[in-house]
């Protein structure tokens, strides 16, 4: 056999399992089953692929709520799980102490779920003590209470993981539903635009480059490489820097560098590319829902910086998205702060930029048809009851006036054609 069948062959440990391999969205509604069936799920995927961050999100979905507490078992003793042996004060017999957390959480009535986290890396003694947990629902001298619920996660065994090899136990699979997770680019960007939350250059990139979510070739040789949870980082360290007030273009070897060391040398240097030609990009829903501080500092560097190539294609994607949307029932309710929002983009606009936007806003509303013209006069009437707006059309006709003034000025016998 080759190495790359030896490989491939490693890289499908669910096949070895006997299991079927599913999406993250599908491992979602196998934990949801479980959970109701108190049954306990055993994850298994690759590192990065997202299942600790699943597994607490599905404790704080809002359908539930619910407490998750989190017990790595690669860090924990024996008696971490099974308890402290102490004799009683009473007759000749011991008993156990609870961690005290763990004490909270029975003394608790809310749900809560109980993982157990990198399990196949657990001593023989500890992992001992949490199948006792499972199958008793016994912690130390405390008997688990209804409220609390397990699951556990693993890596695969096969590898570079410097793991046992616990699967092969049979007793150890019989307590659990094992279920082999893979990720998926669609469930992922999902998640990424939702929930999620992730930051708008990471997800146009995974969304222009699907098989950069993860580097295997690099994880195969042993660097450092590209996966779900590294993407994450990623995209919460950018929001960092642009709340900080750091444009991305700017100061790039930093960038390289702090990047490199989460997804890889060479996939950080074509996320940068991807970067230095969208950096710019503002989603025009971003200025219509609420003209928030990242929105605002990326047209006021562009406004700095001269780019009216740029703030004129964000303008003219705002005005196809105000024109385009004036059948969504959420924008009818919400047309004054829509204009309100607007508004203040108009105000940090040079001159030529406020009438290029009114331009293309006629523009697009007339190329629409007549509902959208009654639709562009309506949101007219909503930007003309705004302050900033006042300010910026104020803006613009003491320019002109001045400008003509000029224009006056310089022409011959100028002030006598105006006077006629």
């Amino acid at each position: 056999m080759s190495m790359k069948e030896n490989k491939q062959d490693i890289n499908k440990f669910w096949e070895r399992l006997g299991i079927p391999v599913c999406s993250p969205s599908e491992a979602w509604k196998v934990l949801e089953l479980c959970v109701s069936a108190r049954q306990s799920v055993n994850l298994i995927a690759e590192a990065g692929t997202g299942k600790t961050q699943m597994l607490k999100q599905f404790a704080a979905a809002p359908i539930r709520d619910w407490n998750a507490v989190f017990m790595y078992l690669a860090h924990l003793e024996r008696e971490d799980i099974g308890g402290y042996a102490y004799p009683s004060s009473v007759d000749k017999h011991y008993e156990f102490f609870c961690e005290k957390s763990m004490k909270k959480v029975m003394a608790s009535t809310k749900p809560t779920l109980l993982v157990f986290d990198e399990w196949n890396r657990g001593e023989k003694s500890v992992m001992n003590a949490a199948f006792t947990v499972m199958e008793a629902r016994r912690w130390g001298s405390e008997t688990l209470p209804d409220h609390v619920y397990i699951a556990s996660a693993m890596n695969p065994s096969e590898a570079n993981y410097l793991v046992n090899e616990v699967e092969r136990d049979p007793a150890f699979r019989r307590r659990l539903v094992m279920v082999a997770m893979q990720a998926n680019i669609t469930s992922f960007l999902e998640h990424a635009r939702g929930l999620g939350n992730f930051h708008p250059l990471v997800v146009g990139y995974l969304t222009a480059q699907p098989q950069s979510l993860t580097d295997v070739a690099s994880r195969e040789a042993g660097k450092v490489y590209a996966n779900p949870a590294a993407w994450e980082k990623i995209s919460d360290g950018l929001k960092k820097l642009e709340s900080q007030g750091v444009d991305l273009t700017y100061d790039e070897r930093l960038l390289h560098i702090w990047g490199s060391g989460i997804i890889g040398m060479g996939m950080m240097s074509q996320f940068m590319s991807y970067v230095r030609e969208n950096a710019s990009v503002i989603n025009p829903f971003d200025i219509m829902e609420d003209y928030n501080r990242l929105a605002r500092q990326r047209v006021h560097h562009l406004v700095q910086i001269n780019r009216n190539d740029a703030y004129g294609e964000i303008s003219d994607s705002l005005a196809v998205a105000i024109i385009s949307s004036r059948e969504d029932e959420k924008v009818k309710g919400d047309l004054s702060n829509i204009a309100r929002n607007v508004s203040e983009y108009l105000v940090d606009l040079p001159r030529e930029g406020v009438i290029a936007f009114l331009t293309k806003l006629g523009k697009h509303a007339t190329a629409a048809g007549s509902q959208a013209e009654e639709f562009h006069l309506e949101f007219s009437d909503e930007l003309s009851q705004q302050e900033a707006y006042n300010r910026a059309i104020n803006t613009v006709v003491v320019a002109q006036e001045k400008a003509e003034a000029e224009n006056d000025k310089y022409s011959p016998g100028g002030s006598r054609v105006k006077s006629r």
